[in-house]
């Protein structure tokens, strides 16, 4: 089943923005409620959990875009359960390298009913407070940084809907924003392993450090190796030497901020490990 929910989270993926492809086709057994494309001169795009302040929903943070909008109200096939479908969903996108922004789930995300009807305007989406989840992927491929939003939620009669938001900013109102802490931490867990974006290593973005720092400082107990990888010289060892070098330099930087140094771990793999770098060298955050 699993398998099928990855394919299922491909397609649909794929299906916004970049196929204009039948849900009803490729979504077995599920089915699109809604769906519109749309320019939008301000998208509200929701980074925290709302909150109520003096009888109106507020948030703790958010950010205004402008750009295009695809978004997809689906109703997913009754043979598929809510958590196979978030883990289905949340694989697909480690996959594509995504950058998770923000996650919350169960009753940390709040009330369904604000999700549903303040925030997407979407009566179906209204479910129990203890099984939804929403989330915010940043995606960058061929130059061009898109944001993927989605919310899934199970009602009472057991039916699971999602809600899927491709925004595509204007080239010029693309902003850096920095994930949320806990999000980050979650990120490093799951996967096991966390690529460092090129901004990191000068700490040229100083919110998306912070964040990493903090995310480090919930896990005091646990040990994060920190991997330098280059390719840029003929041989192993040179390079070896060079990508302990970067990433000695970047927990250099984490200890400034406080991290202690005991709860890090270098190591430079120079050119091992070449499947799908990027670049000519690199710096990871793993789990050992």
């Amino acid at each position: 089943m699993m398998k099928k929910i990855v394919f299922i989270s491909l397609a649909i993926l794929y299906s916004l923005g970049l196929q204009a492809e039948n849900l009803d086709d490729i979504f077995s057994g599920g089915r699109a409620l809604y769906q519109q494309k749309l320019e939008l001169s301000d998208y509200r795009l929701v980074l925290s959990v709302p909150k109520k302040v003096n009888s109106q929903w507020s948030f703790d943070r958010s950010e205004s875009l402008q750009g295009s909008l695809e978004k997809r109200t689906i109703e997913l096939s009754q043979d598929e359960s809510f958590s196979e479908a978030k883990q289905g969903l949340e694989n697909y996108l480690y996959s594509m390298e995504a950058q998770a922004i923000f996650m919350c789930s169960s009753l940390d995300c709040g009330s369904s009913n604000v999700w549903a009807n303040e925030i997407f305007g979407v009566k179906q989406l209204y479910g129990l407070d203890a099984s939804q989840s929403y989330q915010i992927w940043q995606l960058n491929q061929e130059g061009k940084t898109q944001y993927l939003i989605w919310y899934l939620s199970q009602r009472g009669n057991r039916r699971i809907y999602l809600q899927l938001e491709l925004v595509t900013p204007l080239a010029e109102s693309v902003i850096a924003i920095a994930p949320d802490p806990e999000t980050l931490l979650k990120t490093i867990v799951d996967a096991g392993f966390y690529v460092v974006p090129d901004a990191l290593l000068s700490q040229q973005d100083d919110a998306f450090f912070e964040a990493l720092v903090q995310a480090i400082q919930r896990k005091p107990r646990q040990i994060f190796a920190i991997v330098g990888h280059t390719y840029t010289e003929r041989r192993w060892e040179a390079n070896q030497k060079k990508s302990e070098a970067i990433a000695q330099q970047f927990a250099d930087l984490l200890i400034e901020k406080g991290i202690k140094a005991a709860q890090l771990k270098v190591i430079g793999m120079g050119s091992f490990a070449p499947q799908g770098k990027k670049g000519l060298a690199r710096v990871e955050i793993v789990i050992p």
